[in-house]
């Protein structure tokens, strides 16, 4: 659920609702990150596309991929928070990228 808090201090709370993950085909997908690169190996030869976006949701980078290993140089982002999203038949999983 959501805190809403407005410019007087009066805050409320949204109505609780489940959100269910999904994985790419629900097979195993791994993300991390090493020596200033994003590193997705994907155990599956299903095609897939990746966006990262900053903090504030600025689309810094995207790409399709076909094989199963592949790196994202992020040498010249700065330290910080981003966000991965990975595509792949209709599923999306996001990951949370510290650098």
């Amino acid at each position: 659920r959501l805190k809403q808090v407005d410019f007087d201090g009066m805050y409320s709370y949204s109505k609780i609702i489940s959100i269910k993950s999904n994985t790419i085909s629900n097979s195993e997908n791994f993300v991390y990150v090493q020596n200033d690169y994003i590193i997705i190996e994907n155990s599956n030869d299903e095609n897939y596309s990746v966006k990262l976006f900053d903090i504030t949701g600025k689309l810094l980078y995207s790409k399709e991929y076909i094989n199963n290993y592949d790196k994202i140089n992020i040498s010249m982002l700065p330290k910080g928070i981003y966000m991965l999203n990975i595509y792949s038949n209709n599923n999306l999983t996001t990951k949370k990228i510290i650098k």
